[in-house]
């Protein structure tokens, strides 16, 4: 976990990834009202139009479909943001005390179920691996 003095991280979100080239894709974050909108590592992001991406906010957790991997602010002047780098499939484990989350927590497990359907797996770090097999 990051300190209070440092920005987070990619690697504080995602413990592990099959391979970055499969699990992530660059997508475009659909127009937020106004500018100066900040969107950070982490937050959780559902289906807007078409392709494109819209922060969960007051959306349903359930339809979470992708984890933003890089911090974003987007200017008065711009509509949508194209080429943004988001975590969309698995197989991943991700840290769920790193998801940005401003709803209520129903909705965070909502959104990690929908994410797990995914493969985006939450981490435990007390799990124990073995690499044996019988």
């Amino acid at each position: 976990m990051a300190s209070l003095t440092e920005d987070a991280r990619v690697g504080d979100l995602v413990k592990w990834m099959i391979n970055e080239s499969f699990c992530t894709e660059v997508r475009t974050i659909e127009a937020v009202g106004g500018g100066g909108t900040a969107f950070f590592i982490g937050d959780v992001f559902v289906l807007g139009t078409g392709v494109k991406l819209v922060n969960v906010g007051a959306a349903n957790g359930a339809d979470a479909v992708a984890i933003l991997l890089e911090d974003v602010l987007a200017a008065d002047d711009i509509a949508d943001l194209p080429n943004i780098r988001f975590l969309v499939r698995g197989p991943a484990l991700i840290d769920p005390d790193e998801l940005v989350w401003t709803t209520s927590a129903t909705q965070k497990t909502a959104a990690i179920a929908a994410l797990a359907v995914l493969k985006m797996l939450p981490y435990d770090p007390t799990a124990t691996w073995s690499t044996q097999t019988t």
